[in-house]
């Protein structure tokens, strides 16, 4: 889930993410590992005061490419972020990649938090939640009530955690 394959299927992967919600200001205050092909890479994080990522490589002498080339092939093989503000699109550099990482940690951790014990829902286009009074965990027959009183309704419990966690995060 927190990994990007390039074009010639090399790999990289943000692990052990660890994050600080009271110190997170201007930025997420984070720490986490970045993997190329399987190897530990890069200590990367941030202090949460609104400056750059830090990225501090492990063993260089021993990987087959570079910081700055990792970089050049987010920037050329990640599709620009298009938005109001960036109508022409923003590269994405590796930077940019963790950081959305780290977005989806979070969404990730609140998405299966919710899920614990209420049933989540889209319908037009609206995000909602069904929970019950008292209820620690939610049970298969919760989510059968809704299914079956509710059928123009979106279940996110029910689809698949990336299809599910995707919805999420646009709402």
């Amino acid at each position: 889930m927190f990994d990007l394959t390039f074009k010639n299927n090399d790999r990289i992967e943000l692990k052990n993410i660890k994050h600080s919600d009271f110190a997170s200001h201007e930025t997420y205050c984070y720490e986490a590992t970045l993997y190329f092909n399987g190897k530990k890479f890069a200590s990367v994080g941030n202090d949460g005061q609104g400056g750059s990522d830090y990225f501090h490589p492990y063993n260089y002498d021993d990987m087959p490419t570079s910081w700055d080339e990792l970089n050049k092939r987010c920037k050329n093989e990640i599709p620009k972020e298009v938005s109001e503000y960036f109508p022409e699109g923003l590269e994405i550099s590796l930077e940019h990649w963790c950081n959305d990482q780290v977005t989806k940690f979070l969404c990730l951790r609140d998405y299966r938090r919710t899920i614990k014990n209420k049933v989540v829902y889209i319908h037009d286009g609206q995000m909602g939640v069904f929970s019950w009074k008292g209820c620690k965990k939610l049970t298969q027959q919760h989510i059968d009530v809704v299914l079956d009183n509710y059928k123009d309704h979106q279940i996110l419990n029910v689809l698949p955690e990336n299809e599910a966690l995707e919805i999420f995060m646009k709402h």
